[in-house]
């Protein structure tokens, strides 16, 4: 075929249909590319710097972010990230069926849960618990924060005494006094 009749044969050929051969050439792109857009969100989730300055500040909101970052995928943040704690691999999401990997995966883990209930503690902290550790944190802060400030008071008082020290020594000398030990 030379390429006036390929320039031909695409005229000819509908646009619905160069569409779907279009289409069709992205088919399994999409979860690939979900699942890298997975790994990276979790390494965010993951980072500490993200998790000092996001996290801390406001949960919610940070969790608020990453949702929105994958909302085109009809999953939450914690959705993608027990998919790719489940299906580590990318050849597992290369055919972009996420709703159903989801679907599959919740099955299996309600099936072993209706099996085996094992009681694991809690890793988590209550909203109760995280304000006593603040209050605790801010406690400890303002403890910190007089203790400095009573070092310092010290340390004047100290260097005060030292050069009073220096100057009755001097007088001392000036008018003969021995020092005692």
């Amino acid at each position: 075929m030379n390429a006036q009749t390929t320039k031909k044969s695409d005229k000819q050929m509908k646009n619905y249909k160069r569409w779907l051969l279009e289409a069709e050439g992205y088919r399994g792109e999409a979860g690939a590319v979900a699942y890298h857009r997975a790994v990276l969100l979790v390494k965010i989730y993951n980072d500490d710097e993200f998790r000092e300055e996001v996290l801390d500040l406001d949960a919610r909101n940070a969790m608020q972010v990453l949702d929105d970052l994958v909302q085109d995928l009809s999953l939450t943040f914690n959705e993608i990230r027990t998919m790719l704690a489940h299906y580590p691999d990318l050849k597992q999401w290369q055919d972009g069926k996420l709703r159903s990997m989801y679907d599959d995966m919740a099955s299996e883990s309600t099936e072993e849960t209706e099996e085996v209930k094992p009681s694991k503690p809690r890793k988590t902290a209550t909203v109760k618990e995280l304000r006593s550790v603040e209050k605790d944190r801010d406690m400890l802060r303002s403890h910190l924060s007089q203790a400095d400030e009573q070092i310092r008071q010290l340390r004047e008082e100290n260097e005060r005494l030292r050069m009073e020290l220096r100057a009755l020594r001097a007088e001392m000398s000036t008018i003969g006094v021995q020092e005692v030990a």
